[in-house]
């Protein structure tokens, strides 16, 4: 295969690699997955390999970068390609809107149920959206959450998915908290069962949908689809005050939300309302991540953490996604506190971070992309940049069920798969390392651009 040799003002990834300036040889199957000119944003996959990784000097002086072809960006810094780890693409057609704080987190769930699109057209054509405007934000990767329109899964969402340049997790949502529900759960989830995506890039998982609208039994069904059927699973969690009032005190809107939809039945009263807190209700779902590392157990949002829930979840092999921007956008530091994101790392929880909808993203809007999360993160709390790298990198990969190795370039295994490169303008060098100008880069109004759209075949 040819050869793609990428210089530039530094090289640098969450693993350790940082050198300025920098180059990388890749391998790869075609041309047409490389970013040509600023504004071009690749939307064809390569396979490619990671060569060599390391200072111009060491990988131009290679034999394997005879003949290679050279791309010179000397104002530029070469991260690999991100992965957004939560988020709702088939939404992408409401576009960002305003947050109503009179009408709280259940006016924006049924903003949601009212506005989805509920066709196969308009879903597909949400989730085509959502991957151009991914794309533009350097994501490769995605743990997209396939909602639930029919009351069986359809497969719209993550054929659309399968069928385009993306790669990750397509994760079949649900609802089934009424003993009803759980009864026609099995054939509701049967397409779970049996899915196979247009593209091997993309992968089927189960999202239960939180602790308020799925009960244990529902819980239950799909850890053990997940075991079974290394579905990975992801779940929404302690996000809001609306979800602690119900399951901790069976009371509040969502309570008021289930009673109108005719599912406040004996088996969802026996759920909601006997636990100290959201994450105390899942912990014997949580504990069981444990069961299997093949398919991973994301937690995403997580906003509501008490010290004992931390260690329900440090204990597990569960993965917290955070989404800062959704968090701010429902005021959930003003309920909760700072999120607990930096205890977590330090109790080395796998932590990653996600856009969640396009509803809760500013006005205006050229991408999706983790990396804005990243960068509101390093300005509110000056979390440092290599760290946050790694939340938009392997540590996401890891959450949804990616090789992290194939989103680093330092990973110690020679000639291994690249999911691509991403490129971050930065101006003159001057003599900066590369953390330096990584940390420049966070800090400017700078957006991702994909270099190289990569590919783990």
């Amino acid at each position: 295969m040819p050869t793609l040799l990428l210089t530039a003002a530094a090289v640098i990834d969450a693993q350790g690699l940082s050198a300025a300036p920098g180059a990388l040889l890749l391998e790869v199957s075609t041309f047409d997955a490389l970013s040509t000119r600023p504004g071009h944003v690749p939307d064809t996959w390569c396979r490619s390999k990671c060569l060599l990784a390391g200072t111009v000097a060491e990988v131009v002086a290679s034999p394997q970068s005879v003949g290679a072809r050279r791309i010179d960006l000397p104002h530029s810094i070469l991260i690999p390609a991100l992965v957004n780890a939560h988020t709702h693409l088939d939404l992408t057609h409401l576009g960002p809107r305003a947050h109503d704080a009179a009408s709280g987190f259940s006016g924006f769930a049924r903003l949601v149920m009212q506005s989805r699109p509920r066709d196969e057209a308009a879903v597909r054509a949400g989730v085509r959206e959502g991957v151009r405007l991914s794309l533009a934000g350097g994501v490769v990767g995605v743990g997209d959450i396939a909602g639930m329109v029919t009351p069986t899964l359809t497969t719209w969402a993550t054929d659309e998915l399968g069928a385009g340049p993306l790669m990750g997790t397509s994760f079949l949502e649900f609802f089934a908290m009424a003993g009803a529900a759980i009864e026609r759960l099995d054939s509701a989830i049967a397409p779970a069962r049996q899915l196979r995506p247009a593209s091997s890039r993309v992968r089927v998982g189960l999202s239960p949908h939180a602790p308020y609208s799925v009960s244990a039994r529902g819980y239950q069904h799909a850890m053990d689809l997940r075991r079974g059927l290394n579905l990975p699973v992801s779940t929404h969690l302690a996000e809001s005050t609306h979800e602690r009032d119900a399951v901790v005190h069976a009371r509040g809107p969502a309570i008021d939300l289930l009673q109108s939809l005719g599912v406040y039945d004996d088996e969802a009263r026996q759920w909601l309302g006997h636990a100290r807190s959201p994450v105390d209700r899942l912990s014997e779902v949580i504990a069981r991540a444990r069961e299997t590392r093949a398919a991973p157990l994301s937690l995403v949002h997580c906003n509501d953490l008490s010290d004992a829930d931390l260690d329900v979840i440090a204990s597990s092999d569960a993965s917290v996604i955070y989404c800062p921007r959704s968090s701010a956008y429902f005021d959930a530091p003003a309920a909760f506190g700072p999120h607990r994101y930096r205890d977590l790392l330090a109790r080395s929880v796998n932590v990653a971070l996600g856009t969640d909808s396009i509803i809760n993203l500013p006005e205006r809007l050229t991408r999706i992309s983790p990396w804005d999360e990243a960068v509101f993160l390093h300005r509110r709390d000056g979390l440092d940049a290599r760290t946050l790298l790694a939340m938009i990198t392997s540590n996401a990969a890891r959450a949804i069920g990616l090789p992290a190795a194939a989103f680093s370039f330092s990973h110690g295994e020679p000639e291994s798969a690249s999911a691509g490169v991403v490129a971050l303008e930065v101006g003159e060098p001057a003599g900066r390392s590369g953390a330096r100008m990584l940390e420049a880069a966070m800090s400017s109004e700078v957006g991702p651009r994909l270099m190289v759209l990569g590919s783990l075949d």
